[in-house]
């Protein structure tokens, strides 16, 4: 850094200031820092920056997406011993970001830590002028708290239950300081208290390193690089469900279209689907000119019921949509059996069920053709999208084709030649970035639903005529949702309690309705009493209540819903006994 760039402030001779940018801070570049550009902030021992502990932390701070504002690296008694960057600069707001990192705590001396960051900080205000720095630590971390504090940064906010830190989760905390030359003298005026949050139902968690790697998507992720994280996040897609062929796509809808066309299935033909699922589950069905046949669901896992199945079984059954309801697993074991006996192809919808597992299997793995959805409920997310796998390549080219408006990328191909009528069903480069994140984070994001979900299990457990989703021994649920099935005899249906959520600040969601109650299937159930066909799950779908599961959720807030659905529960009338709900009874 030349004297120019120095203030009065700061002294050169105890402190190394050079501006960062991405790209910059490579190996290479660290080991060829003359002595010249190696300032100390001990007394003067200039040597070349080739130790290998900086050289990682600086490759390891130099992530994608993260634009870097200037750095100071720490030495004394010739070791390095951390750094201080700011990052994430805003110009608009003036805005940073600013991260510590300390690699040997005893070798710091008393007040050291404080004197670097009170240097960087006012350099920051007085020489580059932004107006506020943010920083985040960890609350168990007080002696984060005690240099924060005596450099003048003030708390900001908490985030409960933030991160996994050794196997449990912790809270971070938000630290802020303000340009001194710009705060006024005034007082600031009074603030009211701040109202309850309205919890929401349902909702992703996004980290920084989600932040950063859409960023540097956004920011070079085009011409040569246009699918490199398309292609990342395919191979660690591949890589995670075992599957030897992933294709990312627009949404899952989109995928089960394809699942459904590559198989060649279309009018005439029939496809089993559980009556209790999303829509998109079997709208495709329709989109081939295919029928869909809507089949119960069994009362322990709320997925499709293998007998159930069987029975519906005819000369014109072409292929079975299975679903992971709510991050459940159906009895895959028997569905197959069924399924290979009849030799009958299977489409897993893991669209609610990635994380999941069923003997050791991962959700998405157990039949022909696997689906999966990240859409922003779900529990990892793109905005939208989705992916279906396989391990038949000849599916899986085909799917590429259909995808794209059956153009065939091979080299060699006509370039804007379509084979054959497709669809738009590709995804982009920057979403793909956020899903690699994502799935980075797989294992965190299923902890978590599942640390919520024995929340709920610890506070409504016990209370009668309440059943909550339950695990089979050989299944691992991951809670997406946790639900609870409401006992007729509250007299309160699903609605009712969600109207009475609401107005407590609280986002639940109905369970879903039978598909066969709904008019654009009733031309495909015409004839039919489908509440006998489908007796379960006309039982259990006016009862059903999802309760806010998304990831940021705190226990407190998991306090908040319990009492008031215990409260709604005690209000509702109590009706002359009548035959309880199915799941409820068995």
């Amino acid at each position: 850094m030349s004297d120019e760039r120095s203030t009065s402030t700061i002294s050169t001779d105890r402190l190394f200031l050079r501006p960062l940018r991405v790209g910059d801070m490579t190996p290479a570049y660290v080991q060829a820092l003359t002595d010249s550009e190696v300032v100390q902030w001990t007394e003067a021992r200039h040597t070349q920056w080739n130790d290998a502990r900086m050289i990682d932390y600086v490759q390891r701070n130099n992530q994608p997406g993260v634009s870097q504002l200037f750095g100071v690296f720490l030495k004394e008694s010739d070791r390095h011993i951390g750094g201080i960057r700011l990052f994430n600069f805003s110009q608009a707001h003036r805005r940073a970001e600013l991260s510590l990192m300390i690699f040997d705590k005893t070798q710091w001396s008393k007040g050291y830590a404080t004197e670097a960051l009170t240097a960087l900080v006012a350099y920051a205000f007085d020489t580059i002028g932004l107006h506020r720095i943010v920083a985040d630590y960890y609350a168990v971390n007080t002696a984060s708290a005690r240099l924060f504090a005596k450099a003048h940064f003030r708390i900001e906010g908490v985030f409960k239950d933030h991160v996994m830190l050794d196997g449990r989760y912790v809270d971070s905390v938000r630290v802020g300081a303000l340009n001194p030359n710009e705060v006024e003298t005034s007082p600031p005026p009074p603030q009211p208290a701040a109202a309850q949050r309205i919890i929401p139902s349902a909702g992703p968690s996004i980290t920084e390193y989600e932040v950063q790697l859409v960023a540097e998507a956004a920011r070079d992720g085009w011409y040569a690089n246009m699918r490199r994280d398309l292609d990342a996040f395919e191979h660690k897609f591949s890589a995670y469900t075992g599957m030897r062929y992933c294709l990312a796509t627009s949404h899952c809808t989109g995928a089960i279209h394809l699942a459904l066309t590559g198989l060649g299935i279309g009018p005439n033909d029939e496809v089993i689907v559980p009556d209790i699922t999303w829509v998109a589950s079997a709208a495709p069905i329709c989109y081939v000119g295919a029928t869909p046949v809507f089949v119960d669901i069994d009362s322990r896992t709320w997925c499709m019921s293998p007998e159930a199945f069987e029975r519906a079984i005819t000369r014109r059954t072409q292929a079975v949509i299975v679903v992971g309801l709510l991050g459940n697993m159906p009895e895959m074991d028997a569905i197959q059996a069924i399924a290979r006996r009849h030799r009958i192809p299977i489409i897993e919808d893991a669209a609610e069920s990635i994380g999941a597992e069923y003997k050791g299997k991962k959700a998405g793995t157990l039949g022909l053709i696997g689906v999966y959805s990240f859409n922003g409920t779900k529990l990892m997310v793109t905005g939208e999208g989705g992916m279906i796998v396989t391990n038949d390549r000849r599916l899986h080219e085909r799917f590429k084709r259909l995808a794209h408006h059956g153009i065939n990328k091979r080299p060699g191909a006509r370039y804007y030649w379509s084979n054959e009528l497709g669809y738009k069903y590709q995804f982009t480069n920057i979403q793909a970035a956020l899903g690699f994140a994502q799935l980075s984070r797989l294992d965190e994001l299923v902890a978590k639903r599942r640390q919520t979900f024995r929340w709920y299990q610890e506070r409504l457990g016990g209370v009668e005529g309440l059943q909550l989703n339950r695990e089979t021994p050989h299944s691992r649920s991951t809670f997406w949702i946790t639900t609870a099935i409401v006992s007729r005899t509250y007299g309160l249906r699903k609605e009712r309690i969600v109207r009475a959520l609401v107005h407590h600040g609280i986002g639940g969601r109905p369970f879903f309705y039978p598909l066969s109650s709904m008019p654009p299937f009733a031309p495909y159930c015409r004839g039919k009493d489908m509440k006998r066909c489908n007796p379960i799950s006309y039982e259990l779908a006016p009862y059903g209540v999802c309760l806010p599961s998304a990831a940021s959720i705190t226990e407190g807030e998991v306090n908040r819903v319990c009492d008031a659905l215990v409260g709604i529960l005690r209000q509702g009338r109590i009706k002359s006994p009548r035959r309880p709900n199915a799941l409820i009874s068995r």
